[in-house]
């Protein structure tokens, strides 16, 4: 249920195998078995590699012959695989291997059947209102150890949502995918956000004009992504950049510089912003639970007050986080990480207080 659907047959497969069916050694290697779906940088097939009989994605890249380096592949496809190449984690999509064969460019990806935007479509089509605390834990302490290991490697994924968020064959194993926004944060000074993400993710930060800033874009996208689960439905359901922005007045107040200090100085801000107080009573959003907590937590809109993806990886696993039923799995390194004790959320108010260290 709610995996993507393989179409065996159409023409973009045909397309396909005409394609690589020229080259001696891909025949060799792989059988194609259908399309799986779109990417951002291309067309996604589902394979069998020959030697292994092991199931894989061939993502094949587009050519952009305006913006190549003569090689049939644009700056964006270069940079989602150099970074995604240099990236070895179990929630990090994996990169195996990239081909060029003329004009035909083909990454070999893990093959994860449907994204995380799937199941919950298929589950709120069913009547579903909620993920539910113990699932929505479960795939958000997969999303922050994979941000978290990104932030280690000085990449930002820049493009955190449900459909960018892929799920192995049983649900149990969600991966980062899609690194064609990603980014290095030392190339970060003066580059623009708008068009980064989808205008439901993007974080506060970047509507209100700042372009100097962080890996925590990806916290607040985490975030958003962590209150659809509780919710089934999006935090910030509109059209445009200025009515997101306005919806999050409503939620956290309108910001000033006693609650976001500098924030008057970002180029969209505007003194004559409509003025609005916090109001965090946002129907399973308005539970005290160790879930809800950590979702404002991660929405704290003062990016120097919201926690890091290293934090919250570790808070994730406090025994708060706990459930008996839940299967064990292996404590992350632990990452040097700011002090936090003793803070307060500077807009729901409610205390940050630190997870205690990992056990080795």
């Amino acid at each position: 249920m709610s995996k993507r659907t393989i179409a065996p047959v159409c023409a973009d497969v045909e397309r396909f195998k005409e394609e690589t069916g020229k080259h001696l050694k891909f025949r060799e290697m792989y059988e194609i078995v259908g399309l799986i779906g779109v990417g951002g940088q291309g067309k996604v097939f589902c394979a069998v590699k020959k030697a292994t009989n092991e199931q894989v994605a061939l993502k094949r890249i587009e050519s952009h012959p305006e913006d190549d380096f003569g090689a049939g592949i644009g700056i964006v496809a270069i940079r989602e695989i150099m970074l995604q190449g240099s990236c070895n984690h179990p929630n990090v999509l994996g990169l195996r291997q990239f081909m060029q064969m003329g004009a035909v460019n083909v990454l070999e990806l893990d093959l994860m059947p449907t994204t995380l935007q799937a199941k919950l479509d298929h589950l709120k089509d069913r009547g579903a209102t909620t993920l539910g605390e113990k699932l929505s834990h479960h795939y958000t302490r997969q999303i922050m150890d994979g941000v978290a290991y990104l932030h280690s490697q000085h990449i930002m994924h820049r493009d955190l949502n449900p459909k960018n968020m892929l799920l192995s064959e049983d649900h149990s194993v969600l991966k980062l995918s899609d690194f064609g926004s990603a980014r290095k944060p030392s190339v970060m000074v003066n580059t623009p956000a708008r068009g980064t993400t989808i205008v439901y993710f993007r974080a506060i930060e970047t509507l209100l004009g700042e372009e100097t800033y962080g890996p925590k874009v990806d916290v607040w996208g985490a975030g958003v992504t962590l209150a659809m689960m509780l919710q089934m439905r999006l935090l910030f359901n509109g059209s445009t950049d200025w009515e997101n922005l306005l919806l999050m007045f409503q939620i956290f107040g309108t910001p000033t510089e006693a609650t976001w200090p500098g924030v008057t100085r970002l180029a969209n801000y505007s003194e004559h912003f409509p003025r609005w107080g916090p109001h965090l009573e946002l129907g399973q959003l308005d539970k005290d639970t160790p879930m809800v907590k950590a979702c404002w937590m991660m929405l704290t809109p003062d990016p120097s007050q919201r926690p890091s993806a290293q934090w919250l990886a570790r808070l994730l696993r406090r025994p708060e986080y706990s459930w008996p039923e839940a299967e064990p799995e292996a404590e992350p390194k632990a990452e040097p990480e700011e002090d936090v004790e003793g803070s307060v959320c500077s807009f729901c108010g409610r205390p940050v207080t630190p997870p205690s260290t990992p056990a080795a």
